[in-house]
């Protein structure tokens, strides 16, 4: 398991932690789960973090259609994401979150990306206690 979910339902708050090299095929199949939980409702807050991630194995057709589901949510689908604030410290992860942005639609004040985690949870509002302990958790609420 290479992405770890964190579903905080008395928060609104689902955290992906993305860890060595995840597969285009494990992304993919990660946010199609996310888009039928039925513990997730349209509004949450999404934080993302690709600290320990190495992006090199992303491709700009896997951030397309990631793109493309993200617009399918965004139509008044019941998963439709809130906020989501993306910590991206390497410049390919940070570059690809922006493409991603971009083909997304999503504008500055619904979606941030951040170099480092702190400025990531002081714009999302919550402690970054809540991200540690996403970190170290060993299964992924997805499974």
């Amino acid at each position: 398991m290479v992405i770890k979910c964190t579903i905080e339902r008395d928060r609104r708050l689902v955290i992906l932690v993305y860890a060595a090299v995840v597969s285009d095929e494990e992304v993919l199949s990660t946010y199609e789960k996310l888009g039928r939980d039925p513990r997730i409702q349209a509004g949450y807050t999404y934080l993302v973090d690709f600290s320990d991630e190495d992006s090199t194995a992303r491709s700009s057709g896997t951030v397309a259609r990631l793109a493309k589901l993200a617009k399918d949510w965004g139509g008044g689908a019941a998963h439709a994401p809130g906020k989501v604030a993306v910590i991206a410290p390497d410049d390919l992860s940070y570059g690809l979150t922006r493409m991603y942005q971009e083909r997304a639609g999503r504008s500055s004040e619904e979606y941030q990306v951040f170099r480092n985690a702190s400025e990531a949870v002081a714009w999302l509002g919550i402690p970054i206690s809540i991200l540690d302990q996403a970190r170290s958790r060993t299964t992924s609420d997805l499974d």
